[in-house]
């Protein structure tokens, strides 16, 4: 009967495994990836970026734009007599041009600013990803917990059954049936708690992919565990957007003193005045009510230049905090690396080792329940492996979300 009950249990956790791996490869691949899809297009933090985007796009035009063309008209209350006659209005046009390369040098700051902004977004769409990976896997793991507890559930029950069955024969004690019941207990307080934690787990998935709290969540049974350590090139942190969005600030920046210099030296400005010129009556004069247009030329020379030193001296200083951010953030994300890296590293080798445990627990249960075929059965032997292996599995799946967890973080380090 033990050994039918041994089999009936292996056959339905290979029926579950085989339904799980078949869910795994048809599902993971659009699953988890359909999700973020949906979060990005979706997140209203990434909406509000691509805005400031935009903004800073229309920015560029501005700043590479000449100021703003001056016309001019005047009338002469009092006319002005010159030989050829009496000035009677003026008219005038001047357009400014700042520096050789002043808005060249602010145009391309916006530019980077905008570089910069992108870098933003694509930080902040990773980071979204990050927090959808992280609550995908922690609602996968509660169930597949919730999955395991039922499981070991069912088989408590199933020896209940038995336990009943052989205290009518004198092959099992009333404290054989009370130990199995208070185990079944305990299982029934954690499937309860496991119901719960899953529960609390999808409303947080889906706050997190902004949509109604309620909404079904499919997540495979099974996830694919890759071993493989290597794919994970700390090279890349380099190409992490957070530090690029830094290297193009600081870069702006830099476009910026080089406007700020050039806008220390003149300003050209180019101008036509025309002067409407009266006849003068009677009179035979060469160029008599000729009008008047004189082209002219300025310069705008700043000779007090104080302010514009002052303001590159600052601009120098913020670039100087933003290599030092720079720098210090790079540093953090190297020792997340190392600590997610190594973290990873025993993740796989507690998965490996509790695979192998349980394969060892599971020989000890047949021989267990094969040894007592025909002699009294010892149910608190069978019930303390049988916990033993809930044990083990749990401590699995906690190694599995490690794994997931780890791998989540460098991917967010290292991914292109």
């Amino acid at each position: 009967m033990e050994n039918k009950t041994s089999n009936t249990r292996k056959q339905f956790r290979t029926f579950l495994i085989f339904i799980s791996v078949l869910m795994s490869i048809s599902t993971y691949s659009q699953s988890l990836r359909g999700y973020l899809v949906e979060a990005e297009k979706n997140s209203p933090a990434l909406r509000k970026i691509q805005l400031e985007i935009e903004q800073v796009f229309e920015a560029i035009q501005e700043v590479g734009s000449l100021p703003d063309t001056e016309i001019g008209f005047g009338y002469f209350v009092q006319e002005t007599e010159t030989r050829v006659g009496a000035q009677r209005a003026r008219a005038s046009v001047s357009q400014s041009f700042p520096w050789f390369g002043v808005l060249k040098a602010k145009r391309e700051s916006e530019i980077l600013r905008s570089d910069a902004k992108a870098n933003l977004f694509s930080y902040a769409k990773r980071e979204l990803f990050f927090k959808i990976k992280m609550a995908y896997y922690r609602l996968h793991i509660h169930r597949k917990r919730h999955r395991v507890v039922l499981e070991n559930l069912e088989v408590i029950k199933a020896y209940e059954q038995k336990a009943l069955q052989a205290l009518e024969t004198g092959r099992a004690t009333a404290s054989d049936v009370l130990l199995i019941d208070l185990e079944k207990d305990n299982l029934e307080n954690a499937l309860e708690r496991h119901v719960n934690l899953g529960e609390s787990a999808k409303v947080s998935f889906n706050i997190l992919m902004n949509r109604e709290e309620d909404t079904e969540v499919k997540i495979p049974m099974e996830l694919p565990v890759d071993l493989d350590l290597l794919r994970y090139n700390k090279t890349l942190i380099p190409n992490n957007p957070q530090l690029v969005q830094y290297d193009n600030l600081e870069k702006s920046v830099e476009k910026t003193r080089e406007a700020v210099k050039k806008e220390g030296l003149p300003e050209i400005n180019v101008g036509v005045d025309y002067i409407l010129v009266d006849e003068l009556p009677l009179a035979d004069l060469a160029d008599n009510g000729k009008d008047i247009i004189m082209p002219r030329v300025q310069l705008s020379i700043p000779l007090f230049s104080k302010k514009y030193k002052a303001k590159e001296k600052r601009l120098k200083i913020k670039q100087e905090e933003l290599q030092a951010t720079r720098e210090e953030m790079e540093n953090e994300l190297r020792m997340q690396y190392e600590m997610a890296f190594s973290r990873l590293s025993n993740a796989v080798n507690s998965i490996r080792t509790y695979e192998e445990s349980l394969e060892k627990v599971d020989r000890a249960e047949k021989l267990l329940l094969t040894t007592y075929e025909t002699a009294a059965i010892d149910f608190k032997s069978i019930i303390d492996i049988q916990k033993l292996k809930l044990d083990y599995e749990l401590k699995l799946i906690n190694a599995q979300f490690d794994y997931f967890e780890q791998r989540s973080i460098l991917e967010f380090i290292t991914q292109d």
